[in-house]
């Protein structure tokens, strides 16, 4: 599980009984914060099975997830052009957390004290009708 040391991973687990895949997602923003914080916008086709119930009283068929790289250790970015769909491999454990990104033009390697799990918005994307 990529959030199982991450805060506010009991988000995660009240609203997609603690499964959400970070597959076939796509790379959506990229913001740096204060002086050691980086934050990742992704929006997700693939809706997990279990969603919120206050959910299923509206139309969406995508999700855009927001989380933080909390006070980085190191940071390299390749490339300049993110809205591709990737599936990042993010680690945590009690130490730190690390994340990669892999593209054709594009490759983010992040470590950081800190995952933060920010939030979860249900959308309709117009691309995937």
């Amino acid at each position: 599980m990529w959030f199982k040391d991450a805060i506010g991973r009991e988000k995660i687990d009240h609203m997609f009984a603690g499964n959400f895949p970070l597959e076939d997602v796509q790379l959506e923003s990229l913001t740096f914060h204060g002086s050691k914080d980086l934050r990742l916008q992704f929006l997700c086709k693939n809706i997990p099975g279990v969603v919120p119930d206050k959910w299923r009283r509206q139309r969406y068929n995508a999700i855009s997830l927001t989380f933080s790289m909390i006070n980085i250790y190191s940071l390299n970015i390749q490339g300049g052009e993110i809205g591709f769909v990737c599936a990042p491999r993010l680690s945590t454990c009690s130490e730190k957390s690390v994340l990669n990104i892999e593209n054709c033009n594009f490759k983010l390697d992040c470590e950081s004290r800190f995952l933060v799990v920010e939030g979860f918005t249900p959308y309709i994307d117009e691309r995937w009708g």
